[in-house]
């Protein structure tokens, strides 16, 4: 295992209200590739041990969030196939408008991300043959990619000089956090911090505790 930079390069724009974990990824690729079974959504999460990641003794990868640079931001409308809420209006049905289920609103306001580039990297420190072939299945990563969203049009992975799975040097040269950290494990000071779990499922409550995580993505443009 070496320490890798991975990088997705986008094919227009991108929807996302979560970062997108690395380890997390990879283990949906693994399930699908080795067929885990789909009876309850717990048998698909592959052991942490055979992930072909680095994993660190205090039971986490070796494998950071998304590196994201916002270029700038969109807030569009979707259209949905269901009611239109005028109608409803004029037939007298307006009691009906909901923003979910049968009568969900006609126009759903959507807000997209513009990556700068139109890149996603990661860093881990992992088998480069695995992971790549893995990842070689992923056509689109966040929301909305029926609509487009999120489409990937290469991968690249590739050896980095240094291991940044965990921490990697800011701007200031100052460390900073690449993935959600047990408190011993960030730098001196640090103060952003979220309920979470240090590990994928990362969408399960149980297990989550306070972690130093990653600073907010960068901006480079103002909202649109």
């Amino acid at each position: 295992m070496q320490p890798l930079q991975i990088t997705a390069h986008l094919i227009g724009a991108f929807s996302s209200h979560h970062p997108i974990a690395l380890d997390s990824l990879i283990a949906d690729r693994w399930a699908k590739a080795h067929d885990y079974p789909p009876a309850a959504l717990e048998e698909r999460i592959p052991p942490h041990a055979e992930m072909p990641l680095l994993l660190h003794p205090l039971g986490m990868h070796h494998a950071s969030e998304a590196h994201l640079i916002i270029q700038g931001h969109e807030t569009i409308h979707w259209a949905r196939k269901s009611w239109d809420v005028r109608m409803l209006a004029l037939f007298g049905k307006s009691a009906r408008v909901k923003a979910d289920g049968r009568y969900k609103a006609y126009y759903m306001p959507l807000r997209r991300t513009i990556p700068a580039g139109m890149l996603l990297t990661w860093w881990c420190v992992g088998d480069a043959a695995e992971i790549a072939w893995l990842l070689s299945t992923v056509a689109y990563l966040g929301h909305k990619r029926s609509s487009g969203h999120g489409r990937v049009g290469t991968w690249s992975v590739e050896p980095w000089p240094e291991d940044w799975s965990l921490l990697r040097p800011g701007d200031d040269g100052a460390l900073i956090p690449t993935r959600p950290l047990p408190p011993e494990l960030a730098p001196a000071g640090w103060m952003s911090l979220r309920t979470c779990r240090r590990t994928y499922p990362y969408y399960r409550q149980d297990g989550a505790e306070l972690l130093a995580v990653p600073p907010a993505p960068e901006i480079l443009a103002e909202e649109w």
